[in-house]
Order: structure tokens, then sequence, then C-alpha cells
């Protein structure tokens, strides 16, 4: 997990701006909106989508399912995101 995690954010610079929405809980899933403005590769972008989450007995995630779009600029979340 670790390499992934590196490799998918290495072109990232600091400074980004993320959001996350309320999440909607049942039980042991949830599903939690996100949005971001980012600088990768020195070009600005954004991206949004929905993380999928499964949680075990102690709370941790068991499995985690993502979907998400990107596109070039810097762009405002939508006027209902978060809620």
């Amino acid at each position: 997990m670790r390499k992934y995690v590196e490799w998918a954010f290495s072109d990232e610079q600091p400074g980004g701006d993320v959001r996350f929405g309320e999440p909607l809980v049942d039980g042991d899933r949830a599903a939690v909106e996100w949005w971001a403005a980012v600088t990768a590769n020195e070009e600005p972008q954004t991206l949004a989508g929905v993380s999928l989450l499964r949680f075990d007995e102690e709370g941790l995630v068991a499995e985690q399912h993502d979907v998400w779009g990107s596109e070039p600029g810097h762009r405002e979340p939508h006027a209902a995101f978060g809620r």
C-alpha cells in the first residue's frame, strides 16, 4: 500500500485544497464524497469522487472502493457538495 500511495502522489505539489462531504453511514459501511484542487506536474487540476468503505470489528477500513474523475484547472466544488 505504501508504494502505491507514494507513486499515486509523487507528482503532486504541497498546498492543495482538499475537502470531504458529510459521510453517509449504514452499519459497517460508509460513503463519502471528496473534492481536491491540486497541482501535479506543475499543472493545476481538480479531482472529485466518492469513496465506499467497509469497516471491520475494530473500526478499521477492511474494504475501500473509489470512483473519481479529473479535469484540468482548479474548480470549486458543485453547489450541493457535502450535503
